[in-house]
């Protein structure tokens, strides 16, 4: 029940718009103008709050912001059945809530026209003053500007592409295309929603189907609504295909007619102050990946030091159960040592004795070496005076001055002589004594004579040939190759037609006698698509061939041509996928005919080139002559005037620079030497303090040595016991390691897994920030235009035009005609 009382409530709404677009072509009086019939019946706030309620409730588009505007517009469009505009008429509200006495206004309509009141106005340019009388201004006109949107119709039957006037009455398979058109310019477009209505009688379409839109039923007639946002995707980048900006609905008739159609365009559902913004979220964002980037890599690095760990516990468990092996032998001769350790205590004793009177001798000889040692240091050559005097560099400077003038001088004018070809600078002095006729004649005759030889203009001429040969050869093979195909399809189409016709004839006429015209559309239309097979019919056809003759004649005359049709359509594709197949050896026999014709095609275009080309080197060579021949005479002049003080100036700055550089680099070479022996030395001084510090050591330890052998003799005893306790206990700890050799290689083993998924983790995290990073920088830029979207759909507030001062709202209702058999 309530989809059925929803449906009739649209298509009221719908209907009264409608009704109010043909009021239109009506004519006007004062009483009841076609602009106030329209706004009567597409104004009432029942019907306007229907029309939201079918938007919102059909496309979800929810509540749009309602702006305090000062003029509203509404421009209505005429257009014929393929959406071409016919009229296009303007309606403004200006609002007066402070009811003024009188209203400024600007527009750009001509033949404006006051529609509900007698309030008159007068007009400069674009500025209008209406005598308002406190009253709202109700007006109307019309322009000839570009509208911002379109809507184009197209009309298909059968797969075909047909024209309005051509379909009416037609049967078949009928699909009719809105394709919606944004003419706005900028960064991005202005975002214009636009959506297209029509009612439709079910009894006249069935099978229907709508994409973008939606089809809404009350029992006896079809609601058909599309939407689109044509250059959204554009504005925003997008791929294609993502944000509709067409719909279309596909029905199959009988008698095919179709209602005027009402399209409403309008930017306000994309208006708003406040911008877009992802910097909370991204700061969020930002955090919680640094936590779970620091997480992940403080976990994998656990958990490369756990496997390592591993490692080294197996390898020392396995060190721990050798050497409590070895420790149970070593035990046991232990214990036999010690024995033998008592007897040379003894003996150590009185040896440490005469160890600690040689360590005195040696100790005084090292303190007297450190001594010696400490003495030596190096000269500071950064103290040292490394200048020369003012005599030395005098006469160095003079040497090398004397050298570089040499050198530079000889050096110069060989190139001076070899830059200037003194036959020019003769030649030039000729063609200054002629008379300007006189010159051009010479140089004309020079010019031709250096054509022949120059081999730069040789080469440029070759180049040009060369390539517009390749070009013209190129074009003409494309031509061929198109010229081609195109006539391979057109025969190949045509004779697989020829070979079927007479088959789908015969079939043809079996569908005709059982089934009747419907049955003989459908019939043509599987053909079409390929769809059955035709032995059923031909069987039953030969059967009874005689019989079914009539049948055949009337098929043919009811359908003939579109049998035709739908041959060649199913054949199409078969004859372009053989045509392919053989285009290599097409394009092959292309290029052999056309560089057969290689010496016709280079002949005409030497011709071409050659007019071209002779002209302009004749007149660049007289140029170049008169122009370089005077910048050489005066480069020349000015150079031997010059040179001599320049070539002094040089010699002299490279005598002086030479001069310090010498000194300086063997004082540096020298301190070089210097620095490298300061610190051999000083490794020296150091090596023999640490010496005599130790030999002192050495005579102190000795000392106490010989005092503790005589303890170590007694401790002997002591340890000769506690070694047979040793040997006893690293039996249990040799049992004992061996069990946890086992564990440990369990370990190890497992360490490899573990290492594998550290790796793969590290790459997972390392993928995860890569794509957060992506996305990230795609939202902000995907933000970016859709702020520049809600601008510019601001900032369109009239078609007509308005005041900078007033805010304003513009709709747009485009009523296309329909297509009537009348």
């Amino acid at each position: 029940m309530r989809r059925k009382g929803y449906a009739k409530r649209a298509a009221a709404i719908l209907m009264a718009v409608m009704m109010a677009l043909n009021v239109s072509g009506c004519g006007s009086s004062k009483e009841t103008s076609k602009v106030e019939q329209q706004e009567a019946l597409a104004e009432k706030e029942e019907d306007g709050d229907g029309l939201k309620e079918i938007l919102e409730g059909s496309f979800g588009l929810g509540d749009k912001l309602e702006r305090n505007v000062g003029k509203e517009e509404k421009v209505y469009v005429i257009a014929d059945a393929k959406g071409n505009p016919d009229e296009v008429i303007v309606s403004e509200w200006l609002k007066n809530p402070d009811h003024l006495d009188t209203l400024e206004d600007e527009s750009g309509l001509s033949d404006i026209e006051n529609v509900k009141g007698d309030e008159t106005f007068t007009q400069d340019g674009k500025k209008v003053t209406w005598q308002a009388n406190g009253n709202d201004i109700y007006y109307q006109g019309t322009t000839s500007e570009e509208l911002p949107v379109a809507v184009h119709v197209t009309y298909l039957l059968d797969g075909h592409e047909i024209e309005p006037d051509e379909l009416a009455g037609k049967s078949g398979l009928v699909t009719v295309r809105y394709t919606y058109e944004n003419k706005t310019k900028g960064e991005v477009k202005t975002p214009f929603l636009m959506v297209t209505g029509l009612i439709v009688d079910e009894n006249a379409f069935s099978d229907v189907s709508v994409t973008n839109g939606k089809l809404i039923s009350d029992g006896s007639r079809y609601i058909i609504v599309g939407i689109g946002l044509p250059g959204l995707e554009e504005s925003l980048g997008m791929d294609e295909g993502i944000v509709p900006e067409s719909f279309e609905f596909t029905a199959r008739t009988t008698n095919f007619e179709l209602p005027m159609a009402l399209t409403f365009a309008e930017c306000d559902f994309l208006m708003g102050d406040k911008e877009l913004s992802l910097e909370e979220i991204e700061g969020k964002l930002n955090d919680l990946t640094g936590q779970y980037q620091d997480g992940m890599k403080a976990l994998n690095d656990g958990l490369k030091k756990y496997v390592n760990g591993v490692d080294q516990v197996a390898d020392g468990v396995k060190k721990i159960d050798d050497g409590a092996r070895q420790l149970n032998d070593g035990a046991n001769q232990l214990n036999v040592g010690i024995r033998a350790a008592e007897n040379g205590a003894e003996q150590l004793t009185d040896g440490l004795e005469s160890a600690k009177a040689g360590s005195d001798q040696l100790a005084a000889g090292a303190n007297e070496l450190n001594e010696a040692v400490q003495g030596v240091n190096l000269p500071d050559m950064a103290s040292q005076d490394q200048t020369l005097t003012p005599e030395q560099q005098s006469a160095a400077a003079k040497q090398i001055q004397a050298k570089a003038e040499e050198q530079l001088g000889q050096s110069t004018a060989d190139y001076v002589m070899a830059s200037v070809d003194q036959s020019d600078l003769a030649d030039l002095a000729v063609l200054s004594g002629m008379t300007p006729e006189e010159q051009k004649a010479e140089i004309t005759k020079r010019a031709s004579a250096a054509l022949s030889q120059d081999a730069n203009y040789a080469a440029v001429r070759s180049a040009v040939v060369d390539a517009m040969v390749d070009s013209t050869k190129q074009n003409l093979i494309d031509a061929a190759v198109t010229a081609t195909v195109s006539a391979m399809k057109q025969q190949g189409v045509a004779s697989a037609v020829t070979v079927k016709k007479e088959e789908v004839f015969n079939a043809a006429a079996v569908v005709y006698a059982n089934a009747g015209e419907a049955g003989l559309s459908q019939f043509v239309e599987a053909v079409r698509t390929g769809g059955g097979s035709l032995d059923q019919y031909l069987a039953a056809y030969y059967s009874n061939a005689a019989a079914l003759a009539g049948a055949r004649e009337a098929a043919i005359a009811a359908a003939g041509d579109d049998i035709v049709d739908a041959i060649a359509s199913q054949v199409s594709a078969t004859v372009d996928a053989q045509v392919e197949a053989n285009m290599d050896a097409i394009k092959a026999a292309c290029a052999e005919s056309i560089n057969n014709r290689e010496d016709e095609i280079r002949a005409g275009v030497e011709a071409s080139v050659d007019q071209m080309l002779t002209p302009a080197y004749v007149s660049g060579y007289g140029s170049a002559t008169q122009e370089v021949g005077a910048d050489v005479q005066a480069f020349s002049g000015k150079l031997q005037q010059n040179l001599p003080a320049a070539i002094q100036g040089v010699a002299s700055s490279y005598g002086t620079a030479g001069v310090k550089v010498g000194a300086d680099f063997v004082m540096q070479a020298v301190q070089v030497q210097l620095d490298g022996f300061a610190t051999q030395l000083a490794a020296l001084k150091n090596g023999t303090s640490r010496l005599a510090a130790g030999t002192t050591e050495l005579s102190t330890g000795l000392g106490a040595l010989s005092q503790g052998a005589g303890q170590l003799e007694s401790g002997m005893a002591q340890l000769d016991e506690g070694s047979t306790a040793l040997y006893q206990g690293s039996s249990t700890l040799a049992s004992g390691t061996k069990q946890l050799a086992n564990g440990a290689d369990q370990l190890k083993t497992a360490g490899p897994q573990l290492t594998s998924g550290s790796d793969k983790l590290t790459e997972a995290t390392a993928t995860i920030m890569k794509k957060l990073t992506e996305t990230e920088d795609k939202a902000d830029a995907l933000v970016k235009k859709i702020n520049l979207l809600r601008e510019a759909a601001n900032n369109y507030q009239s078609y007509g035009g308005k005041s900078d001062k007033t805010e304003g709202s513009v709709k747009f209702f485009i009523k296309t005609e329909g297509v009537t058999t009348d």
